[in-house]
């Protein structure tokens, strides 16, 4: 191999390696500007490292060994396929996977490959004898060469992917930088595959790092043509001027900093913006507002200022500190909620108007309802709550054995009396048999008119011959009670029958039926007298 090759290609390489330093440096500076940067840094920094051994092989300098200086180049080789991934990961904005673990875990691979590369005299398992004397170049090796290049070449094809998908996705400048990205990753790579396939016309010269010299000039005038790397950021100022909150920056001595164009707009601060005034000078006509919020380093609350049209603000703060942590000022979101204010206080306006319709609507249907089973002339409950009403106390009574009663009454010679004094007057002895009966039944007890002058009351609990007593009461009452009209006084009577769960039935008709039998030989037994279904009457407890 002659010296003019390997001197050019010599200066080829440290000319690739001083294009990769520069960005390394850059990248390296703008860190904290761009997730992506450091490890952009750390992928220029192993180039240039490859870039660099590999020259001072190809120099006629100093060689401990034959393939000193060409092992060397492996500390920067293995390193790039991780950085590069890493990278990949960043720029398509998915740095969170790139954690301790995962950083450790693509750690390994570089670390073993070394390791069996500077043991293989002894171990033989990255070469595995198959290395040749006098060349620079490796196309075979054992299975930790092959293993590496399958490594390497698959965490990349990943890499590739990611960035392929934020190219499809970004911006018209993003995407222009970002092919150049590509492109200029894809040349060494290309290039190391065309060697490994042993395509490359050129016996033992390594293409890969005349591929990196267009790599580093790609990735330059991606830098310095595009703003890779501070595209972020520009976003970022672009986005804070642009967006439709107001952002005021404070410092720690709540003196303006910084303030975007939406906030001038909302607090009506005219041109130019008065940097470095105190906030209570600036905001003199809320200074309430100001004692309020400026003495804490961080809230959010819904503040409204009056005026002709009262407005509505979404305030946010949040307190803003140096890398040490210390506290350096506030950074004030303040959001226009005024329309959203409106369309709540209307709607919330509507939702009251709604619910006073709803209880409206409601109450005419509990009235409604109370109504359908309630008779007009008496108030009391009529034989379709009446049914409902046993069928539940019927079910309870069976469920937990307890007695029930029912007391079926019919007022005695009803009709004469609406024939002698007229309807009127027989209106009002319903009325008064219904008072009486409400005055003196208790609280779960049923008072109901079945029908014309008949009434039904039902008794939960009560035993036969408790029952017996208080209708005698009722009948005792009724006979007593007198109804004066158009100087007339009506006295009548009335007749009962009592039926009683479950010996005179289980059911809601037997009991009816039964309480109807007890009436009847009431009514046949002369009147104004009550009956048991077992035939006791009138003195005789059942």
């Amino acid at each position: 191999m002659s010296t003019q090759p390997n001197q050019f290609y010599s200066t080829l390489l440290l000319v690739a390696a001083l294009i990769s330093a520069i960005i390394t440096t850059i990248a390296w500076k703008r860190r904290e500007q761009a997730a992506s940067a450091r490890s952009m840094a750390i992928f220029g920094a192993a180039m240039v490292w490859w870039c660099l051994m590999y020259a001072i092989h190809w120099l006629d300098i100093y060689h401990p060994s034959e393939f000193f200086w060409l092992d060397l180049t492996y500390v920067g080789a293995v390193v790039v396929p991780a950085a590069f991934l890493a990278f990949a990961l960043d720029y398509a904005d998915h740095s969170q996977i790139l954690t301790r673990p995962v950083v450790a875990l693509l750690s390994i691979e570089p670390l073993l490959t070394l390791f069996f590369l500077f043991t293989d005299a002894r171990f033989g398992i990255f070469f595995a004898g198959k290395r040749q004397p006098e060349t620079s170049v490796i196309q075979n090796g054992g299975f930790g060469f092959w293993f590496n290049i399958v490594y390497s070449y698959s965490i990349i094809l990943i890499g590739f992917v990611l960035i392929f998908r934020t190219c499809l996705n970004a911006s018209s400048i993003q995407r222009s930088q970002t092919r150049l990205i590509l492109l200029g990753a894809a040349f060494p790579w290309v290039a190391d595959i065309l060697l490994i396939l042993g395509l490359f016309p050129l016996p033992n010269l390594d293409p890969t790092p005349m591929a990196f010299v267009i790599t580093s000039v790609t990735f330059s005038y991606a830098i310095f043509s595009y703003g890779f790397l501070d595209i972020v950021p520009i976003a970022r100022s672009t986005l804070v001027e642009n967006m439709p909150d107001g952002v005021l920056v404070l410092d720690k001595l709540n003196r303006l900093a910084d303030i975007n164009p939406r906030a001038k707009q909302l607090f009506e601060i005219k041109e130019p913006a008065p940097i470095g005034q105190p906030a209570e000078k600036i905001f003199g006509h809320l200074s309430e507002l100001l004692s309020r919020y400026l003495q804490i380093p961080e809230g959010r609350d819904e503040i409204m200022i009056t005026g002709d049209s009262p407005k509505f603000f979404d305030v946010r703060i949040s307190a803003l500190a140096d890398k040490r942590g210390n506290f350096t000022g506030r950074l004030v979101s303040v959001s226009d909620i005024t329309l959203r204010k409106e369309i709540e206080i209307e709607l919330r306006n509507a939702n009251q108007q709604l619910q006073l319709q709803i209880s409206e609507i409601e109450a005419l249907q509990a009235q409604l309802k109370e109504q359908a089973i309630r008779d007009p002339l008496t108030g009391l409950y009529n034989r379709r709550y009446l049914q409902e009403f046993l069928e539940h106390e019927l079910s309870r009574a069976t469920r937990e054995s307890l007695p029930l009663s029912l007391v079926m009454m019919d007022i005695d010679r009803f009709k004469k009396c609406n024939d002698t004094y007229g309807h009127k007057a027989g209106d009002m002895v319903l009325q008064g048999l219904a008072e009486m009966l409400l005055e003196t039944t208790r609280k779960e007890d049923l008072v109901c008119r079945y029908g014309g002058e008949e009434f039904v009351v039902v008794l939960p609990g009560s035993k036969p011959e408790i029952t017996y007593q208080r209708t005698e009461i009722w009948r005792q009452n009724f006979q007593d009670q007198c109804i004066s009209i158009e100087n007339a006084e009506i006295h009548t009577t009335l007749s009962a029958g009592i039926a009683c769960f479950p010996v005179d039935g289980d059911s809601m008709d037997l009991l009816l039926m039964a309480a109807d039998n007890a009436l009847y030989r009431a009514k046949q037994a002369g009147r104004n007298q009550v009956f048991c279904n077992d035939g006791s009457h009138s003195g005789r407890l059942p």
